[in-house]
């Protein structure tokens, strides 16, 4: 089974074996959206298998680690979702937490856009895991503006959550 499809269904041991006989599939091996070994490792959460994935790139040469690292846990899928968004997304807080500390760009990956709709991982939080824009805008190097980047549409992460919770609220019948 591809490495991918493995931390899709959370077969981690088999996962290793699979990076240990070759590292480059942590980057190079896609499913069919684009989506990464590290996706999907942020998005079940194991926080084991991200420092599996972490300990592998740091005993190549250091020269290689920087770019071993942006391709591992920034690249983005097809549609330019990073494993940011994933964290965001899923709320995800120790995933996102490793990724603000081991990524080469560091706080900056929460300026990454999805190609879609050019949202930001501000944007997809305010949309499905609201919990998390706590935690963007602390670490956020632009701190609340994050919250009023906008989209391709001219929507800020604030206008979703808006939208969000006056759907929530005409649900229940309180508009």
């Amino acid at each position: 089974m591809p490495l991918v499809e493995l931390c899709r269904h959370c077969r981690w041991a088999e996962a290793q074996e699979s990076i240990l006989v070759r590292p480059s599939l942590m980057w190079e091996a896609r499913d069919h959206n684009g989506y990464t070994a590290a996706y999907w490792t942020v998005q079940n959460e194991n926080l084991k298998m991200l420092n599996f994935m972490l300990e592998v790139i740091e005993c190549h040469p250091e020269d290689q680690q920087r770019q071993m690292l942006m391709d591992t846990f920034e690249t983005g899928s097809l549609y330019g979702r990073a494993p940011i968004h994933a964290a965001c997304v899923y709320g995800r807080k120790s995933s996102f937490d490793f990724l603000i500390r081991h990524c080469p760009n560091g706080a900056a990956i929460l300026n990454a856009r999805d190609d879609e709709n050019d949202w930001t991982p501000a944007h997809f939080a305010a949309r499905w895991y609201p919990e998390m824009l706590n935690l963007i805008t602390e670490v956020a190097e632009n701190g609340s503006e994050a919250l009023n980047v906008e989209d391709r549409r001219g929507r800020t992460p604030l206008d979703i959550l808006m939208r969000r919770n006056e759907r929530r609220m005409n649900a229940l019948g309180h508009y």
